[in-house]
């Protein structure tokens, strides 16, 4: 009997250590794939984009495409004027906005889905120019940080101000344009920006601009910008920079 009990005792022990093991194991498991996932980097990238220039006061900006629902829509903008406010649905984040003879925005919203376009206004009927992108792969809380910089007189290329976003993956988007005889189009984004669009009217005030991204593994102490060139002999009465950072799933 005793021996018996021995036996049946060992297999219990045994089937209750081998449960527990594998019990464990799979914890681990659970464990190791979260954390393998919180530390993996993901991809920002830009699925449609369009630009367009107006002299109306009521303008129609378009995507280019329709937006799919939890992606990042941006629309940037340079005018003879002030606009006459943030479009529905679109944040104007900090250091967003600036404004002298001309004025230059960066509005952004997460998309709903469907979204064809948004419609701006300006104060009057004077010519502004924009650039609407769409980005996939952020994060549904997505801003990180914006800064802004602007200048009255004649330049052939300007940068950003210094952007130190904080740690992980951050995809950064610049704005850079102008007004007054600016010429129309650049020859170059230092510090590996790529631009994506550019809008420039050909006459009267002759707004520009133009975007340009980057993602970047930031560590919270590195900063980050980028300088846009003209053509050799380009000069403007004011020139605005916007560079802001988005965080990336």
């Amino acid at each position: 009997m005793k021996k018996i009990l021995l036996a049946t005792l060992f297999i219990f022990t045994f089937t209750a250590t081998a449960m527990s093991m594998s019990f464990i194991d799979r914890l681990s498991a659970v464990v190791a794939k979260k954390n393998a996932s919180s530390s993996s980097s993901g991809t920002a990238s830009v699925v449609n984009n369009n630009s367009g220039v107006s002299s109306s006061t009521t303008v129609d900006a378009t995507l280019g495409g329709t937006a799919t629902a939890g992606n990042l829509i941006i629309i940037a903008i340079d005018a003879a004027d002030q606009t006459g406010g943030t479009p529905t649905g679109y944040t104007l984040s900090d250091q967003c906005a600036l404004g002298g003879y001309a004025a230059h925005y960066l509005y952004w919203k997460i998309a709903t889905g469907g979204e064809t376009g948004v419609q701006y206004t300006i104060n009057s009927a004077t010519n502004s120019a924009w650039v609407m992108i769409e980005i996939d792969g952020l994060t549904s809380s997505p801003y990180d940080d914006s800064l802004s910089q602007g200048q009255e007189g004649e330049v052939a290329s300007y940068a950003t101000p210094d952007i130190t976003p904080t740690s992980g993956e951050r995809y950064l988007v610049a704005a850079i344009g102008g007004n007054g005889y600016i010429e129309q189009d650049i020859t170059g984004w230092s510090d590996s920006f790529s631009q994506i669009d550019i809008a420039a009217n050909t006459d009267g005030d002759y707004n520009m601009i133009a975007v340009a991204g980057l993602q970047v593994t930031a560590n919270g102490a590195t900063s980050y910008s980028t300088t846009a060139s003209y053509y050799t002999g380009a000069g403007n009465y004011s020139t605005y920079a916007i560079i802001i950072a988005f965080k990336v799933e």
